[in-house]
């Protein structure tokens, strides 16, 4: 008895799942399947084209009327959407609410993760009003969270840029600065020690979250922060690179975290830059026959003629 209950129950559950999956198969093209049909092919069509302009009326008939039918209203919408904006600026609030209700009903329907959607969200916001950087602060603080390591490259550097919007304006502090740079830092180190599609554009968007963060910390601060971050042992040229970079820009070169990351670049990718840092370094401790080795180094393998002469000024010092 108590097996076919529980048969029954089963069945039971089978069919209900099988008439909400009939259901949504039937609703999701809303009141009107076949005019959502020739709306959804419609703006595709002039959106392949590029033709922005008129693909905005079909596209705005889908979203509004059959917004479960397809993940393209949400892909595509954006670009159709700005494109609006730029022809006329003068209702430029008006649209990126629409950009906004874009991304919001996107998670509504499940056309994708909803950390990497809120991060889309707060990059596009951040960039098209500085007016609004807190609000858009917050959804990429809750975006990134959700995706941590798997947040999408535009994502961090718009959470970069909205601190920095809100510390200008007063909204925020310099310690608020770099806890955002340690944790987008993370992300773009695991992005591009696991290379996938992406890590060239962590690796692009990389120096521009470099840019936003190196006028606000010290020397103390950046050497505590890649302290954390540095192994002797590390294969990362591209965190290397990054050490040395802003080490460099804000005249931190002397102290041992430098000459680490500069002897490990050399070790791991030799060249006519690693070796004019090395040089740097040598002369910086006082070891000019080696500063002279390295910078002649530098010298003899650089084709780049500009480059070679900033190599000649380091082997004239050392």
């Amino acid at each position: 008895m108590t097996k076919i209950k529980f048969m029954t129950q089963k069945v039971f559950l089978l069919l209900l799942v099988f008439i909400t999956q009939l259901a949504y198969g039937q609703s999701k093209y809303g009141a009107d399947e076949n005019a959502c049909k020739e709306n959804l092919s419609m703006f595709r069509e002039y959106y392949k084209q590029k033709n922005y302009v008129d693909a905005l009326k079909p596209w705005r008939w889908a979203f509004i009327n059959c917004p479960a039918s397809s993940g393209n209203i949400y892909k595509n919408g954006p670009k159709i959407i700005k494109a609006k904006m730029k022809s006329n600026p003068d209702n430029k609030d008006q649209y990126i609410d629409t950009l906004m209700m874009i991304y919001d009903q996107r998670i509504q329907y499940g056309f994708g993760d909803e950390g990497y959607i809120l991060g889309l969200k707060g990059y596009e916001l951040v960039l098209l009003s500085k007016d609004k950087s807190m609000q858009a602060y917050e959804i990429l603080e809750k975006g990134v969270g959700m995706s941590g390591v798997n947040s999408d490259f535009r994502s961090i550097y718009g959470y970069m840029k909205a601190v920095v919007n809100l510390e200008k304006s007063g909204k925020k502090v310099k310690e608020d600065v770099i806890s955002v740079y340690a944790t987008v830092s993370e992300i773009i180190d695991y992005n591009i020690v696991n290379e996938s599609k992406t890590t060239k554009y962590f690796i692009q968007y990389s120096e521009k979250v470099e840019d936003l963060f190196t006028p606000y910390a010290n020397c103390e601060d950046l050497i505590n922060l890649f302290s954390d971050k540095f192994n002797a042992d590390t294969e990362n040229t591209s965190l290397l690179k990054r050490i040395i970079k802003v080490l460099e820009e804000k005249e931190c070169t002397e102290n041992e975290l430098f000459f680490s990351a500069s002897e490990r670049l050399y070790a791991l990718e030799p060249s006519p830059l690693s070796a004019n840092k090395m040089s740097k370094m040598c002369i910086t401790k006082g070891l000019f026959s080696n500063a002279v080795k390295f910078a002649q180094e530098a010298v003899d393998n650089e084709e780049d003629s500009d480059k070679k002469a900033i190599y000649y000024l380091t082997l004239a010092d050392a």
